[in-house]
């Protein structure tokens, strides 16, 4: 929800939101940026904006509590910190691409796990 609500804020008139989702296979030979202890299937969550982007300063902090972009009464800066906790606490990782005006890429890597019945 979170990722959902800072896309659509991003957007600043007209754009898009695109949300994907897909099986993976992480290996050794995986193109994939990933941790160095990472390998195994996941599920990768991908959220897309059209939006005005990040620059560099705020890609540093984006997943620092409290740290926010916003005007003070607007935002307390939770978001991105709350996705950031749920995912490593699921044994996931995150890789963001942004690029001023051209709008941001969140790839969310969640294990995935086999059922038995």
């Amino acid at each position: 929800m979170n990722l959902a609500v800072n896309a659509k804020e991003a957007i600043e008139d007209n754009g898009n939101i695109t949300i994907n989702t897909r099986n993976i296979i992480i290996d050794k030979s995986s193109t994939i940026e990933h941790p160095p202890d990472v390998i195994g299937s996941f599920i990768q969550l991908t959220f897309k904006d059209t939006g005005k982007g990040m620059d560099s300063e705020t890609m540093e902090q984006m997943f620092e509590p409290f740290y926010t972009t916003k005007p003070f009464v607007e935002g307390v800066g939770l978001g991105l910190s709350s996705v950031h906790g749920i995912v490593e606490k699921s044994n996931g990782f995150i890789n963001v691409h942004s690029e001023i005006n051209n709008g941001t890429i969140f790839d969310v890597f969640f294990p995935a796990y086999k059922i038995q019945t």
